[in-house]
């Protein structure tokens, strides 16, 4: 995503905050009271009562894509999301289109075993169907996604995210006996793989839905409650009318509570034999302050440090692994933050990874594994060789600490707790590319200043980092008009774009029906 600011989408009571890589976030729309009725749109509520997606017969009629129209696809979605967040949905034709190729994307990634890039295509084509609340084609895809990464084994985490995503619209429109099923299966998906991130969100729609599992409860205790008290009116009024008097208490009276309305508890617990600390923006700062009551609803981040020779082994409660916890809280929740204590003969090692590229840093006996766990003790005097490798698109630029430089292995002996730094940056280019696609009949060419003929970008065009390009589309038979997407400015039938970094453009052609 472009945006820290998270677009949000409402449906019904709730807002599904869309487009973060560990799936939606449910949030109950503050200015809705708990005790309102409120329908979810009937279509959301349609399609997911119904397995929907693409068939057997559909599947075998589907053309096969190669890997270079995989990545046009790719870069042609991730354009569209960069504009819908930028205020410039795209039509409903481009959707549509979109959604209909989805499969066969996926099936080219799955092929080319890009299980990143499989992914990642996904959330960018579900986001723009959530943005664009197209809810029959956004469940539909969800459903086509689910059955594609089913077929394998490296694509768990989306088998994850798929599930999440649809228990969470199942919760949005406030149907238990379709969201539980899924949101279980994401958990056990996402804590198997260690996913904090990912299981803090299936936790806060597993709250979200039992909160409303405990309204409905609610709802038929209030029920039985009046009859009660209408049974004990009437008993009331014989005894009255019979010359008797009394006093009559509620024992269902609960004016002594101490719940604020509109807070819930945030409370955090240290265990095990090392020593160390738990702090939030919001004021905790444990051991000492280790409960605070947050508005409902409110996003949180708890950071763990370990102090002296201990180690921070994981979170326990709503957040897992040893990253931050980040959570949004809508329940009363306790979070566990374990620590345990090095040996007399060990000190730990810290790894951080700094830069804006991606990477990973792993120990020669692999305990370090950074990442996912990037502290660990180790023995004094007994050397740790640390490896760097990038992600694509990512360079390894250093090392820093522990007396380590340059670009080369890290060889760390300790006699005391050490920390490293290995810094990832972006792969720097000097040439962009520009990735163009239609809708509809007709066609559109690129020029510059040296290629006043024009030339078909489809596949893909290259020019040097910040070149003029303008493109000019030519209407097919039976179409008056262009709409434009991914441009800087637009004039009818021309396009002026400035390659200031890779670019997707996307003409849709349009009929104007005559009556």
């Amino acid at each position: 995503m472009v945006s820290s600011q998270r677009p949000v989408v409402a449906i019904g009571r709730y807002a599904l905050e869309v487009g973060g890589p560990a799936g939606t976030m449910l949030m109950a729309r503050p200015s809705i009271d708990d005790g309102a009725t409120v329908e979810a749109p009937a279509e959301i509520a349609e399609p997911l009562a119904t397995e929907t997606g693409e068939t057997v017969g559909e599947r075998f009629e589907r053309a096969t894509l190669t890997a270079k129209q995989a990545t046009t696809r790719i870069e042609q979605a991730e354009q569209l999301l960069r504009s819908a967040l930028a205020g410039s949905l795209p039509g409903v034709d481009l959707l549509s289109a979109l959604a209909g190729e989805m499969l066969g994307v996926l099936d080219s990634l799955d092929r080319d075993k890009r299980w990143k890039e499989w992914l990642r295509y996904a959330r960018t084509v579900n986001t723009l169907l959530a943005l664009a609340m197209r809810w029959a084609k956004l469940v539909g895809s969800l459903h086509t996604a689910l059955r594609a990464a089913e077929r394998a084994p490296q694509l768990e985490a989306a088998v994850g995210w798929a599930q999440h995503e649809l228990g969470t619209l199942h919760v949005a429109v406030e149907d238990a006996v379709g969201a539980e099923p899924r949101l279980e299966a994401a958990r056990e998906i996402r804590q198997r793989l260690r996913d904090g991130d990912g299981l803090a969100a299936t936790e806060q729609s597993l709250s979200v839905l039992c909160r409303q599992q405990a309204r409905a409860g609610q709802t038929e205790r209030g029920r039985a409650r009046r009859r009660l008290f209408a049974i004990v009116a009437a008993v009331l009024l014989l005894l009255l009318a019979g010359g008797v008097a009394g006093a009559v208490v509620d024992p269902f009276d609960q004016s002594t509570a101490t719940d604020v309305p509109g807070t819930v508890t945030v409370a955090v617990r240290t265990t095990g034999k090392g020593e160390g600390r738990v702090t939030s923006r919001s004021g905790i700062d444990c051991p000492g302050r280790c409960r605070k009551r947050v508005e409902r609803g409110s996003r949180i981040r708890l950071d763990a440090a370990a102090v002296g020779d201990a180690v921070f082994t994981g979170w326990a409660g709503g957040c897992d692994g040893v990253d931050r916890c980040r959570l949004t809280v809508v329940e009363p929740v306790t979070i566990t933050a374990r620590f345990t204590a090095a040996a007399p003969d060990e000190s730990t090692l810290t790894v951080t990874r700094m830069g804006k590229g991606g990477g990973t840093v792993t120990s020669d006996d692999d305990r370090i594994s950074c990442g996912e766990r990037c502290v660990e003790a180790f023995a004094h005097g007994d050397p740790i060789e640390l490896t760097a490798a990038a992600d694509d698109g990512s360079v390894f630029t250093g090392w820093s600490g522990a007396d380590c430089s340059g670009t080369d292995g890290c060889t760390v002996t300790l006699d005391g707790p050490e920390e490293v730094t290995a810094t990832f940056e972006l792969e720097s280019t000097t040439e962009v590319t520009l990735i163009t696609s239609t809708v509809g009949s007709g066609t559109i060419a690129a020029t510059t200043g040296s290629d006043a003929d024009g030339q078909d970008c489809t596949n893909g065009c290259a020019y040097p980092r910040e070149t003029a390009v303008t493109l000019r589309a030519t209407l097919g038979g039976g179409t008056d008009s262009v709409a434009w997407t991914g441009c800087d400015s637009t004039d009818g039938t021309r396009c002026d774009v400035k390659m200031s970094e890779d670019r997707a453009v996307s003409a849709t052609f349009h009929t104007t029906e005559v009556e």
